[in-house]
């Protein structure tokens, strides 16, 4: 697992510096790759910022209930796993969707 996680990490960082240009198409490419890496290798904490991460570029997409959808699986993953930072994270852009469909305020 060593050698992946670093690996998983860049690949993290560059999705949420091409999100913060929003380059969401790329970011979902490379946050699709760190995924796959933290599922063969069961690297869960990763996943789930992973999961959080593309739900995030699914919104800046547009794609407000794919976006719902991976959120709502990060969500279930963090309280799994007792990952309280995801947990708020993966609330937030719960929250940002239900704001972008006009359910929330």
């Amino acid at each position: 697992m060593a050698i992946w996680s670093p690996s998983v990490d860049a690949l993290w960082v560059r999705a949420n510096i091409l999100l913060a240009q929003n380059e969401n198409i790329e970011a979902g490419r490379l946050l699709t790759r760190a995924m796959g890496i933290t599922k063969r290798h069961s690297m869960s904490l990763r996943l789930n910022s992973c999961l959080t991460t593309y739900a995030k570029a699914l919104l800046q997409r547009g794609d407000i209930s794919g976006a719902f959808e991976i959120a709502n699986q990060s969500l279930d993953l963090a309280k799994r796993t007792s990952y309280a930072l995801e947990t708020g994270r993966a609330q937030n852009v719960l929250r940002d969707c239900k704001l972008s469909s006009g359910e929330g305020a």
